[in-house]
C-alpha cells in the first residue's frame, strides 16, 4: 500500500460519523496533560501527540467537507472533555470549594445545552 492509497483510506474514514468521533478523541488525546511521573512517560506522551496530530492533518479535509451546510468547520470547533469527578478550587479570598457538575455555573452553557 502506497501513502497515497493510505491518505485516500484515511479521507474516506474522516468522512463518516465515526471518523468525526475519532478526529475528537485525536484532539483531546493531542490536548491532553501529561500527569504521571514514571520513566519514559515524556517519549510515549509525544509519540501520542505526534500520531494524532499527524492523523488529524490526514482527516482535516475529509471531516470539512463532511460537515453539515450552513455549521462552522468542524476542525475548528472546540474540544470539551467532562471530568468524571469533583475537583477542588480556590473560591473567594483563597478559600478551597468543592466544584461538581451541580454547582458549576457553566454546566448547561455549551452549545447542546436545551
Amino acid at each position: 500500500m502506497t501513502d497515497e492509497e493510505m491518505r485516500i483510506a484515511i479521507d474516506r474514514i474522516a468522512r463518516t460519523a465515526d471518523g468525526e468521533a475519532l478526529y475528537r478523541w485525536l484532539q483531546s488525546q493531542l490536548m491532553r496533560v501529561c500527569t504521571s511521573a514514571e520513566a519514559g512517560t515524556l517519549q510515549v506522551e509525544l509519540g501520542r501527540r505526534t500520531l494524532a496530530r499527524d492523523l488529524m492533518g490526514h482527516m482535516a479535509k475529509g471531516i470539512d467537507e463532511s460537515g453539515k451546510p450552513g455549521t462552522d468547520r468542524p476542525t475548528e470547533r472546540a474540544v470539551a472533555i467532562g471530568r468524571t469527578r469533583a475537583v477542588t478550587s480556590p473560591g473567594p479570598r483563597g478559600i478551597p470549594r468543592r466544584v461538581t457538575a451541580s454547582s458549576d455555573p457553566f454546566a448547561d452553557s455549551g452549545p447542546d445545552a436545551a
